[in-house]
């Protein structure tokens, strides 16, 4: 029993300097530039298609939960199946597509980038690296680390990030507020929703 608690105890702090690091190496890449840049992206789009599969569909489902309050017209995009095609095929230059994608870059995120870059939309990546496979046909790569302990990636980092995009487009979207919309305003929009 004594052993099992010290494995659990270094485990806890393994994935918490682990966790750590991801933060850090991906806010050391993230500049105010590119936030502000995604964010009038985000602004100037009429359809937002926000994209992640397998374990990058939480980052998805997260940023289009959130959206929702913001902007009109989000779309999810987070089965990687002939419906994602489907769904985005009617995109447009005046549309935007928000995408997650880390190793192993799931064969989907490479044909709906092709659409949307076809069509003229925008692109804002969510990607482990600047050299991503899918970077070239970007119009913004956020570059955030996901490498776990275990066999499966870690979504701390580009949640994170994630919600700076969301805190910044809070602070322009509502003109009653110099300061960012907090967390208290945005739950009460929940609230009313459901």
């Amino acid at each position: 029993r004594r052993q099992r608690q010290m494995c659990i105890r270094d485990r806890i702090s393994d994935v918490g300097k682990y966790t750590i690091s991801n933060l850090e190496n991906s806010f050391a890449k993230l500049t105010e530039e590119t936030v502000e840049k995604a964010v009038d992206i985000i602004l100037s789009s009429h359809k937002h298609y926000v994209s992640g599969f397998r374990g990058a569909a939480s980052c998805a489902v997260y940023m289009t939960s959130k959206l929702h309050l913001m902007v009109s017209d989000v779309i999810p995009l987070i089965h990687a199946e002939a419906s994602a095609i489907e769904a985005i095929s009617d995109i447009t230059a005046e549309d935007c597509i928000i995408l997650y994608s880390f190793p192993r870059y799931s064969e989907i995120n490479f044909s709906l980038l092709k659409i949307a870059h076809q069509a003229g939309a925008k692109v804002i990546l969510f990607t482990d690296r600047y050299t991503s496979p899918l970077a070239n046909m970007s119009d913004i790569v956020l570059v955030v680390q996901v490498g776990g302990l275990g066999f499966t990636n870690s979504y701390v980092a580009p949640l994170s990030i994630s919600e700076i995009i969301l805190l910044a487009l809070s602070s322009r979207n509502d003109p009653r507020c110099s300061e960012p919309v907090s967390y208290t305003h945005l739950r009460a929009h929940e609230t009313v929703l459901d």
